[in-house]
């Protein structure tokens, strides 16, 4: 098993050379809760690369938005995280007990949750326990990469239904790394991953490289858009140049409100 790290701005400043020291070889770091955007984001990014971690991005989901409000501002967050690792997968974080997500019978979160990957345009996986998915969105797999939390020592954790298989296991809440203050979560990558962190990230592609979904029947062609190609989170021609932040936010700002309040 290979050790890492999921953090997000609770965990304060981080001494990552002393996290990479402590054998930690990657980094989940959070985009977001909904439309309240990580400040630790980007300190964490560049933190984590300069320490030779490998890093991939979540974002938690929130169903009191629209699918594509809350796929607006995780496509320009994934983009945001292109700069520091051209091939970070967005995983999305589904665990949200909200009224709104409470109010939703199944079949419509599944039906929200299909309108959201159909709205995204980069590499992504799932995150979740049993204890949210099993009531709140039933038997079915999303397909891809999963990521799943059990809170046990040994053994292998126990998935959500319909999911057959894990890529990470979040195994604890209560961890501690050196360079970190307090707790954080610790994660192991499975040897099962076709695995190189050097060179093709968590997941090569042509594997279960995770821009599909197992959800729903019939034709959902466009769930399978942003495998890779030509889609806003690849780089292409060479290095970018990287645009100011306040054209990241701007944009965050567009996807989130109506165009009149734009005006």
């Amino acid at each position: 098993m290979i050790e890492g790290i999921d953090v997000s701005y609770y965990q304060g400043q981080i001494d990552w050379p002393k996290v990479a020291a402590a054998g930690k070889k990657f980094a989940i770091i959070r985009s977001g809760d909904g439309t309240f955007l990580d400040p630790m984001f980007e300190t964490y990014l560049e933190g984590a690369k300069a320490a030779g971690l490998y890093v991939d991005i979540y974002h938690y989901l929130r169903f009191g938005l629209t699918p594509e409000q809350m796929a607006g501002i995780c496509n320009i967050r994934h983009l945001m995280a292109t700069h520091y690792n051209p091939k970070a997968r967005l995983w999305l974080d589904w665990e949200d007990t909200s009224n709104a997500a409470k109010a939703m019978p199944v079949t419509d979160r599944v039906d929200w949750a299909l309108k959201l990957i159909g709205s995204l345009s980069c590499p992504i996986g799932h995150y979740s326990a049993a204890w949210w998915w099993n009531p709140y969105m039933g038997n079915c797999d999303p397909g891809g990469p999963k990521w799943v939390a059990h809170y046990k020592t040994g053994g292998s954790p126990t998935l959500p239904s319909g999911w057959g298989s894990w890529s990470i296991w979040q195994y604890g809440s209560s961890g501690a790394v050196d360079g970190i203050e307090g707790v954080v979560s610790p994660d192991l990558l499975a040897f099962n991953v076709d695995l190189d962190l050097a060179q093709d990230g968590f997941f090569r592609e042509g594997g279960d490289s995770g821009h599909h979904s197992g959800w729903g029947q019939g034709d959902h062609s466009s769930v399978h858009r942003g495998r890779g190609g030509n889609s806003g989170c690849d780089r292409q021609g060479g290095e970018r140049m990287k645009p100011p932040i306040e054209t990241y936010y701007l944009a965050i700002s567009r996807a989130i409100l109506p165009a009149e309040e734009m005006a």
